[in-house]
């Protein structure tokens, strides 16, 4: 089943209807899940808004735009090539977009659930925070918030794929430890902090 799905998915054509398949299940703040092999699609989403946004990376992203939190209610996800060339399982490809990138779509409308976002994100822009603690603050929370137990029961992940996501959010976590001991500002100490003392590291 695994090598049909595969060989399926080697036609381009193909990956939009699949994509579409997992969007026809409840993605709260999402207006669609797009294919976008060359990057055009964000390229215009996001000069359409004439915004900065955050580049997350992955093999799926949503575009996190610090100064229109709270301000829009949908967002497209967009995914390359790679998502279809790792050899995920559907729901391995189900669990990518509608959790991981669904806590991504949650980041952007009701806030990162370890800081008051509003705050954290007006001293981003003051220049307080520097983008790759803000960029790993939301990678731990997306890896971690798609561990929980019930997701891992619902969508059969394997063993291999679990210990694949325990390793990016491990990797979030000491990518924060380090960049507390570099920090140049005490409000950036002060929330990377707040996030470890909040979050500890997956085994």
């Amino acid at each position: 089943m695994q090598e049909r799905l595969n060989a399926l998915l080697e036609q381009e054509e193909t990956r939009q209807r699949v994509l579409d398949y997992i969007a026809e299940e409840s993605i709260p703040y999402c207006s669609g899940v797009i294919y976008d092999p060359h990057q055009t699609q964000r390229k215009a989403f996001v000069a359409k808004l004439r915004s900065k946004y955050i580049p997350q990376e992955g093999v799926a992203s949503v575009c996190f735009i610090p100064h229109l939190f709270g301000k829009i209610k949908e967002l497209p996800i967009f995914v390359g090539d790679t998502f279809f060339q790792r050899g995920y399982t559907y729901d391995q490809m189900r669990h990518i977009v509608q959790k991981h990138e669904g806590t991504h779509l949650k980041q952007q409308v009701e806030g990162i659930s370890y800081v008051d976002t509003r705050e954290f994100l007006r001293d981003y822009t003051q220049g307080k925070i520097r983008t790759e603690v803000l960029s790993n603050i939301l990678e731990l929370e997306a890896n971690l918030t798609s561990l929980a137990p019930e997701w891992l029961k619902e969508y059969r992940l394997s063993q291999e794929y679990v210990e694949e996501v325990t390793r990016r959010c491990n990797l979030s976590w000491c990518n924060l430890s380090n960049a507390l001991l570099t920090s140049p500002t005490p409000e950036e100490r002060d929330y990377i902090r707040t996030v470890l003392e909040k979050v500890n590291p997956k085994k």
